[in-house]
């Protein structure tokens, strides 16, 4: 029983300690209003490198890369991994937690080891839009951003 005490001690001690791991954030959100911005998606990131400059230009690219892709399958319209047949822009209008018929553009922001975020320029170009928590076809007259130059 003593034995039992001590290893759930230990697991939980280990669970608690704030020894984590350098993290790539990259998450598409809202335009920032006041220094600020709602999270719509996280891509999931797996970290390996510093928190220096070169670690945060390799998060910045790895950011960019995750968003291309996922705008070139289908940017709102792809499955999210988190199962349920969600998409993307459900996951994201559940996140952004209202109504948005005439539809918002999107950012793409990305931050490692906690630093402050850095907006790294649109991140899908289809706005999004929601109703009831998922997303629905956009009513107003633009629904698609043009392509950056």
């Amino acid at each position: 029983m003593r034995a039992v005490v001590v290893l759930s001690l230990l697991a939980l001690a280990a669970s608690q300690t704030s020894d984590a791991p350098n993290e790539c954030a990259c998450e598409i959100g809202t335009p920032k209003v006041d220094k600020e911005f709602t999270v719509l998606y996280s891509f999931s990131s797996i970290w390996e490198g510093s928190c220096d400059h070169t670690g945060e230009e390799l998060c910045r690219k790895q950011c960019r890369d995750s968003s291309n892709a996922l705008e070139e399958n289908g940017g709102w319209m792809v499955l999210a991994p988190e199962g349920d047949n969600m998409t993307i822009g459900d996951v994201a209008c559940e996140n952004l937690g209202r109504d948005e018929t005439l539809g918002i553009e999107s950012q793409l922001y990305s931050s490692v080891c906690d630093l402050p975020y850095h907006e790294e320029g649109h991140g899908i170009r289809d706005l999004l839009c929601c109703e009831d928590g998922l997303q629905v076809e956009c009513l107003g007259p633009i629904t698609t951003l043009p392509p950056m130059l």
